[in-house]
């Protein structure tokens, strides 16, 4: 899996693989078939994971490692780097404001319309 880093002015984030509109400005469309799932650092023991395989998955790794990391943050971004699924990517999008907050959006890329 890629982690793709982007830093915007906007909340508008779209599905390369289906046109479909994943982040909104003050919202994030659940419904999209591409989006596995998201974490929000702002909530990030409440992510929203739609796909029940990376769901476990990201729960036992969490188990096995949390003593590991001193950061949940990277703690996630390596649990990302690791899973096996080399056709999804994780857009980690950081927004300018003075209170800036960082969110990860989890993409199948093989999804089609």
């Amino acid at each position: 899996m890629q982690i793709i880093k982007l830093q915007l002015n906007h909340y508008n984030l779209f599905c390369p693989a289906t046109g479909e509109q994943i982040l909104f400005e003050d919202d994030c469309n659940e419904n999209a078939k591409s989006l596995q799932g998201y974490w929000c650092d702002l909530f990030f023991e409440e992510p929203v994971i739609k796909n029940k395989n990376i769901a476990s998955a990201w729960k036992k790794f969490q188990q096995q490692n949390k003593s590991k990391y001193q950061s949940d943050f990277q703690m996630l971004e390596d649990f990302f780097l690791d899973y096996p699924e080399p056709n999804w990517i994780v857009f980690k999008i950081a927004d300018n404001n003075p209170s800036s907050s960082t969110a990860w959006h989890l993409l199948d890329m093989n999804t089609v319309k």
